[in-house]
């Protein structure tokens, strides 16, 4: 069988998955993002702002705490732009847009 023939009957396959890879595959794309999501703003706030690692670390179990209290309902995004439009005058637009 010809290289081209192969991949073309292997790409009309269609491709089963079961429960558990799944949810494996899920696992891992929110691990990324967690990745993403904490790495980036660490790094800001090392070389932008000077922090140290007990900052960073204190940073990091604030985040912790605060990502809880998300993912058991107490808060809401909605709830945390109201907050700092209030206390500090942030306003977050959803989207491409940036920061008034």
């Amino acid at each position: 069988m010809k290289r081209k023939e192969l991949k073309r009957k292997l790409q009309a396959k269609p491709i089963t998955l079961t429960h558990k890879e799944v949810e494996k595959m899920k696992q891992q794309a929110t691990d990324n993002a967690a990745d993403i999501i904490n790495l980036i703003p660490l790094l800001v706030l090392r070389d932008k702002f000077g922090f140290g690692s007990k900052r960073l670390e204190r940073y990091l179990d604030h985040y912790s705490e605060m990502l809880d209290a998300f993912n058991k309902g107490y808060i809401s995004l909605k709830d945390i732009e109201k907050v700092l439009e209030e206390e500090v005058g942030l306003k977050f637009k959803w989207g491409r847009e940036k920061y008034e």
